[in-house]
């Protein structure tokens, strides 16, 4: 299963700073449909999103091949460029993961000379939501920012500290251990047989033998929240593949979840 950082990469170089003047007449049309997710097989998730992702998607871990780091996603296909919660060309969930709902913004992160980090607002120029015609004004008449780009500045760093607190309850699960591997074993309607593999989940056998002082560590963090949501998502792998049934790819008659 392709990661995240891969996918994204292909669209970095259209990614630039909001700037005043560059800017001043860029107007940005709002889609509820979320068209730009219409192939994402995966998205970023954050940790304090786990709760209401897991009610429409399996949510887990899977590895960045360039860094080795775990990163948290919610999963929407069994295989690249899937989304199956897309119905008529529309979103069907009830609920758009933060890092979908951004877009076309983008964050830029970068030191100031106290070293610490700034968040730039960006935005992806060669999204057809970028346009001078019609939709919320970046500037008003005088140049200043509308309220508009101020609450998706706020936005923007909201999702960026979130980020950053996901990357230490991950960092903690994984230095407990308490990572564990874990499969899709699919059965097509046609007789094939098919894995898929990369995904990560938390060790329940674990988690229930933990020592009482990582327990109460986890709790005090307000870790366990989290890694429930994760686990009792799982059972939204089967609403994955009725709703893959239901569309014209291969029939999936068995799922088997491999825990390794």
């Amino acid at each position: 299963m392709a990661n995240e950082p891969q996918a994204a990469a292909n669209s970095a170089a259209n990614i630039v700073r909001i700037d005043r003047e560059k800017h001043k007449n860029i107007k940005v049309k709002r889609n509820p449909d979320v068209p730009q997710a219409t192939k994402l097989h995966l998205s970023s998730v954050v940790a304090r999103e786990f709760p209401q992702a897991a009610t429409n998607f399996p949510v887990v871990f899977i590895k960045d091949s360039n860094s080795g780091r775990f990163l948290a996603v919610c999963l929407f296909g069994f295989e690249e460029s899937e989304n199956l919660f897309f119905e008529n060309g529309k979103w069907a969930a009830t609920y758009v993961p933060m890092n979908i709902g951004r877009y076309p913004f983008a964050i830029d992160v970068a030191e100031n000379a106290d070293k610490k980090a700034v968040v730039y607002p960006c935005l992806d120029q060669s999204s057809s939501l970028v346009n001078e015609e019609e939709g919320n004004a970046l500037f008003d008449a005088e140049g200043k920012e509308t309220e508009y780009l101020q609450n998706m500045s706020k936005y923007l760093g909201d999702l960026f500290q979130s980020e950053m607190i996901t990357q230490q309850f991950i960092r903690t699960v994984a230095d407990m251990e308490l990572v564990q591997a874990m499969d899709f074993g699919l059965e097509l309607a046609s007789g094939e047989k098919r894995s898929v593999t990369g995904i990560y989940t938390v060790n329940q056998e674990k988690m229930q033998s933990l020592e009482d002082d990582k327990l109460l560590q986890l709790h005090k963090k307000g870790y366990l929240g989290p890694i429930y949501s994760m686990l009792t998502s799982l059972g939204q792998v089967n609403r994955m593949v009725r709703l893959r049934n239901k569309t014209d790819g291969s029939k999936i008659n068995r799922l088997q979840l491999q825990l390794k």
